[in-house]
């Protein structure tokens, strides 16, 4: 017989330990993601390998979403099977972050709703059953009844992609803010800054596209605050919108630059960095981040699936960059001042689930051009090309897109 040893009884002690540490540190795979209509209730079903932590969130009174969250997943399918057409929920969107690995998948609803959720064992999976919220729906009856004799803004039509209309969600980013001013320049013997001329023309826009019914519209922020890129991101992802436009302020550096730089650009996502120099120290400008050591985990660190997705979506964008920019050049001192349109890898433009573009209005650092950015006349202007430059493109690129804002509802026409 072996004599016994405290060798021996390290090793029994260890190992047990080492396999508890090792399935501690093992991530979770996702094998299947179904939704299914059940007569008075949607069921979505997320199953998975093992057992992980989930959040579910409401959203679906101020932004049309449930929102489910999982930690402790390293990989899985990017499909989602809707088995019905008949279902509370009208579309989805799937998002994994690799270093953190978690998992987001965001459920667009018909009308507010309630959910209720669970886990069932053998295998693993996370039920979310989502039901018509009966109260809030009806209390939106009612007040929709008592406004009957109030003017009121033409309805959206009926789309069953968006629910309540064929209104498109437009995110638009006042760039920079707070503590993170951006571009600067001098005005009347004063230093001025890109985040000042951002935020207003982010305000006009945002007051033409709430007066079109077939738009939505959200800000990334309201306040002169800064929000870090990888937030910005987050927000129009968790938003689900259709389109995102960054809105900026150019600046050089040098005297002689500075007197000579001037124009507009609009730019566009590319994977790979610039190989020219002045491109290269914009998209370091543009990418600088004080919050990017805090959020490294949510910068984009792509899977296969997600980079797919962000190349198809850079080829979208170029199309509305291409619209906007049409629009621009219609202005003689915008077409005598063009600089056209650029791709660079910046980061805020980095979002795989809708296109997006930059717009650089003007040089802060030109003497001329920096007192234009902050004229009321000339931010007016930008905010109307940019409304422009957005209708056109879903007027020319989507048959289902109402050529009007005055178009009627489909479905009071079907009444």
């Amino acid at each position: 017989m072996t004599p016994f040893s405290f060798k021996s009884l390290r090793s029994l002690l260890i190992l047990p330990l080492l396999m508890a540490v090792q399935l501690a540190f093992s991530q979770a795979e996702i094998k299947e993601i179904r939704v299914h209509h059940h007569g008075d209730y949607t069921r979505a079903v997320i199953e998975l390998d093992r057992a992980v932590n989930y959040r579910v969130r409401n959203y679906s009174q101020q932004h049309e979403m449930i929102q489910v969250e999982i930690s402790g997943v390293s990989s899985g399918v990017s499909t989602v099977q809707l088995n019905s057409s008949r279902s509370f929920v009208s579309a989805h969107a799937v998002r994994y972050e690799e270093v953190t690995k978690s998992f987001r998948m965001n459920l667009r609803t018909i009308n507010p709703v309630t959910t209720k959720d669970q886990t069932l064992e053998n295998p693993f999976r996370i039920v979310v059953d989502i039901y018509r919220d009966e109260e809030a729906v009806s209390a939106s009856d009612s007040a929709s009844e008592s406004s009957s004799n109030q003017p009121r803004a033409t309805p959206i039509v009926s789309n069953p992609g968006r629910p309540g209309g064929w209104s498109r969600r437009i995110i638009v980013d006042p760039g920079h803010g707070g503590h993170h001013g951006g571009g600067v320049g001098r005005l009347n013997g004063r230093t001025v800054y890109e985040k000042e001329v951002a935020l207003p023309v982010a305000e006009r826009l945002e007051r033409l596209l709430k007066a079109d019914p077939r738009f939505e519209v959200f800000l990334t922020r309201r306040q002169d605050v800064y929000v870090g890129l990888a937030e910005r991101t987050q927000i129009a992802s968790r938003l689900n919108g259709d389109l995102f436009v960054s809105i900026h302020a150019n600046a050089v550096d040098g005297r002689a630059a500075q007197q000579r730089a001037r124009g507009f650009e609009i730019w566009t996502w590319n994977p790979t960095a610039n190989t020219s120099a002045a491109r290269r120290a914009m998209e370091r400008m543009e990418n600088e981040d004080p919050l990017a050591r805090i959020n490294q985990g949510n910068n984009q660190i792509l899977t296969s699936m997600m980079r797919d997705a962000l190349n198809t979506q850079a080829v979208e964008s170029r199309r509305v960059a291409r619209y906007v920019h049409q629009v621009a050049i219609r202005d003689p001192y915008l077409r005598n001042n063009d600089r056209g349109i650029d791709k660079a890898r910046f980061r805020v433009l980095e979002i795989y689930d809708m296109p997006s573009i930059l717009v650089e209005l003007g040089f802060m650092t030109h003497p001329e051009e920096v007192r234009m950015l902050f004229s009321a006349s000339f931010q007016q202007k930008w905010a109307q090309i940019m409304y422009d430059g957005i209708v056109e493109y879903y007027a020319a690129t989507d048959p289902e897109f109402p050529r009007s804002k005055n178009t009627p509802s489909l479905a009071s026409s079907r009444n």
